[in-house]
């Protein structure tokens, strides 16, 4: 089952790094709101649906971020409190199912906005068919936390040629800094796939994902100081 996988990678992670797991955690959150919150502020001055696309993804990667805190917290407390017995029972397997569907969801539906920045201009009938693929697909592989990965990386691939893309042909800073930002995105997914191999990767994963948001943020920083249009 899903849940139990979860809970195995959780306790998988290095017993060090767990309290700072739990600091990146936080941070990671603030970072993934106030880019959400910057890139709104820069959308209402020059109106581009690209950086409300951008300002949505964010949003969407701060509540996954503070789920995934939760998560981990509750881990955490494992350790310290009698929850184990709540965790794997039928109550607890159904609170965690319910959970972690609407953690893939939040995730998912947060690289998706990103995804929509590189299709351009698209409808709402285009937005929920793909929204649709990605739900079939991911409750048809939801028996493995590996699967999630693999479908997250797969849209992170397609953001990382629009991004490269787009670097060629402005040769622009900020392009780069965004194609190093989503770099440190999929290695961070790809550092994950191989914990369960060695648990050095888990804390690896976590420095390359808030990397990615640090760098992001003094992107959209920088972006909304500059009279750029284009995104």
């Amino acid at each position: 089952m899903l849940v139990n996988d979860i809970v195995a990678y959780m306790l998988n992670k290095p017993v060090w790094f767990r309290l700072s797991d739990l600091m990146l955690g936080f941070f990671s959150i603030l970072l993934a709101f106030l880019i959400s919150r910057y890139a709104y502020r820069f959308y209402k001055q020059v109106n581009k649906t690209s950086l409300l696309y951008f300002s949505n993804a964010f949003f969407l990667l701060g509540i996954s971020a503070t789920m995934l805190f939760l998560f981990n917290s509750v881990m955490f407390l494992k350790n310290h409190t009698n929850l184990s017995g709540f965790l794997y029972s039928s109550l607890g397997q159904w609170i965690g199912m319910i959970f972690i569907l609407i953690f893939i969801l939040v995730t998912i539906s947060a690289f998706l906005n990103l995804v929509f920045i590189t299709l351009g201009q698209i409808n709402n009938k285009t937005k929920f068919l793909i929204f649709l693929m990605v739900l079939v697909v991911v409750m048809s592989v939801f028996r493995g936390l590996i699967y999630f990965y693999i479908l997250v990386l797969v849209l992170l691939a397609f953001i990382l040629y629009h991004s490269i893309v787009n670097y060629i042909n402005t040769r622009h800073f900020l392009s780069f800094g965004f194609l190093i930002a989503m770099l440190f995105m999929a290695l961070s997914f790809v550092f994950n796939l191989f914990v369960p191999a060695n648990t050095f990767y888990y804390a690896v994963a976590q420095l390359f994902s808030f990397l990615a948001l640090a760098v992001i943020l003094v992107e959209i920083r920088m972006l909304s100081k500059t009279d750029e249009k284009d995104f």
